[in-house]
């Protein structure tokens, strides 16, 4: 969209006004229409304020409507957002702000501000310039065995199905064309292959690659395209609303894989269902070797999993299934499905977290293992049994009272606490935790002091929760995303003398009080201007009036 919007627009609002109207409830004094659109899509909101409160309503747009908000924005436009408020005399005014990769954005109720487009949280940053190397460095695999297991592998594979191997001079690549597709990849991503994978790429791919089902090796001339397609899925920015609070669990062996979204040194050499791939790892955590195999894709939202510590060792493990008889075959399509321990993957993924209503919450499903516990409707969860679960690094907990001592100790990255009365001050000076969402259920005030002393704080929610100390958050250095309501930006500005003063931040939002359903869109944009490196967005305005 350009920098001033379509005449178009200004068109539309008399038929969304009109829309608005005959949406509405008998009595009401005021309505306010938020759309958010976006290449592609839009998504609309409509409240009435009436005598009894705020209600929602579903307004009819015209199609013609519909599909003119979604083509005003360009394939490569961020998009634009309204705020349409209407009168019962059918008087309206239009507020359009264009979003930018800076600036603000309207999202649900609230709004956010994007200071920092190229910031993201640890962990989507992928590489870190200070990254522990593993303590073994040598890759594990056997650039002179893979070639042979891989043609013994098929060979017992194709008289299963009764079918005739390739011969060498069958091969649709010579190995010298490999060799230079091979070397295309290291150049343009600056990652050196294990030599078993490229040696089984020079010695046996092309003899075939379906027998790996639901695993197919790809073609040495589409890994540069897979590793394209494997980044977008596995490296996707979900935004501020859901980002800010991510944590990637450790994979098993713990340490093997690093604790991150997507790393610039995963290459992939199979891919799978539902857009996953199988790939090499040359970057792996401080317990892992370089070369070692791991399995990441759209389902592994949690991060990588780890399969086995080379590519000789998978192929290994492969024919390891063939010899104990555990597979199933189907010889019509030509695909094997192998069994066992080192194909289940999910199983890891799955003991990893436990998620359900307090009152079904055993103490055996404590483990050691656990990293994500997600704890709703509880009155009083009593957290000392977490003590046993020595790797937990995300809780969601919802208890009318919640005692946060036994978690002084875990290496939790993530809080996020429902409840009607706790403290913060068992927490103070806890070195791993860096995400705190809070929502309060009554009165009672959290202190926020306790903040002070905790060094990774990097991202607050507090917009549900009632709170003082709000000055505590200036001293957050580290801290790059804060989400507060109305109320709590403009007592926390008073405060510290300035939102400017504030650390230098990501992203900011402003969410609705817990008393109110939305944000109004010139408050949203006074208090954009405020923040530290922050801009009075441009805001377009139209008047007119609808007829019913």
């Amino acid at each position: 969209m350009p920098a001033e919007p379509d005449p178009r627009l200004n068109r539309l609002f008399p038929s969304m006004a009109r829309s608005v109207l005959a949406a509405a409830p008998a009595e009401w004094s005021r309505a306010v229409y938020k759309v958010e659109a976006t290449p592609g899509c839009s998504s609309t909101s409509l409240t009435y304020d009436t005598a009894d409160g705020r209600i929602g309503r579903t307004a009819d747009l015209d199609d013609e409507v519909v599909m003119t908000l979604i083509n005003l924005v360009g394939e490569d436009d961020a998009g634009f957002d309204i705020e349409l408020t209407v009168r019962p005399d059918g008087d309206y005014e239009a507020a359009v702000s264009i979003r930018e990769d800076t600036g603000l954005v309207a999202k649900d109720r609230g709004y956010f501000s994007i200071l920092d487009p190229g910031h993201r949280p640890p962990p989507y940053r992928g590489s870190e310039p200070d990254e522990t190397g593993p303590r073994d460095p040598s890759e594990a695999g056997d650039p002179d065995e893979v070639g042979r297991l891989i043609r013994e592998y098929l060979s017992r594979v194709y008289a299963i199905f009764g079918k005739r191997l390739r011969t060498d001079e069958e091969r649709p690549d010579s190995p010298a064309d490999i060799r230079r597709h091979l070397d295309a990849l290291e150049r343009r991503t600056g990652v050196t292959l294990p030599a078993d994978l490229r040696a089984a790429y020079e010695q046996a791919w092309g003899l075939d690659y379906r027998a790996f089902y639901p695993w197919s090796w790809l073609p040495p001339d589409w890994l540069d395209g897979a590793l394209t397609n494997m980044r977008e899925v596995i490296g996707w920015w979900p935004g501020w609303k859901l980002g800010w609070k991510e944590v990637v669990c450790d994979a098993s062996p713990p340490g093997a894989v690093r604790r991150v979204k997507c790393h610039p040194a995963w290459i992939p050499f199979c891919d799978g269902p539902d857009q996953s791939y199988l790939a090499v790892d040359m970057s792996p955590g401080p317990e892992g070797r370089p070369g070692q195999v791991i399995l990441v894709g759209r389902s592994w939202g949690d991060g990588a999993e780890y399969v086995a510590d080379s590519v000789t060792t998978l192929i290994r493990n492969q024919l390891a299934a063939l010899d104990r008889g555990d597979f199933d075959a189907d010889v019509q399509e030509m695909t094997l499905s192998l069994h066992g321990e080192q194909f289940e993957f999910g199983r890891a993924e799955a003991a990893r977290e436990w998620r359900g209503q307090a009152a079904d919450l055993a103490r055996d499903d404590i483990t050691p293992e656990l990293q994500r516990m997600l704890i709703w409707q509880g009155k009083r969860v009593d957290l000392e049994m977490l003590r046993d679960a020595p790797m937990l690094r995300e809780l969601l907990v919802h208890s009318t009272v919640c005692d946060l001592a036994p978690l002084r100790d875990l290496p939790l990255e993530s809080l996020q606490l429902k409840t009607a009365r706790t403290d913060l001050t068992p927490l103070a000076g806890h070195p791993t935790l860096r995400v705190i969402a809070l929502e309060t259920t009554l009165a009672e005030p959290i202190d926020l002091a306790p903040l002070r002393t905790m060094p990774a704080i990097d991202g607050l929610d507090l917009s549900k929760a009632g709170v003082t100390g709000l000055d505590a958050i200036a001293e957050l250095d580290g801290l790059r995303y804060l989400a507060l309501n109305p109320d709590q930006w403009r007592e926390l500005h008073e405060r510290i003398g300035g939102l400017h003063r504030l650390p230098p931040l990501a992203a900011a939002h402003i969410a609705p009080a817990p008393s109110d359903d939305v944000v109004r869109h010139e408050e949203a944009v006074e208090w954009a201007g405020r923040l530290p490196g922050g801009d009075r967005p441009q805001v377009l305005r139209y008047t007119g009036r609808a007829e019913r």
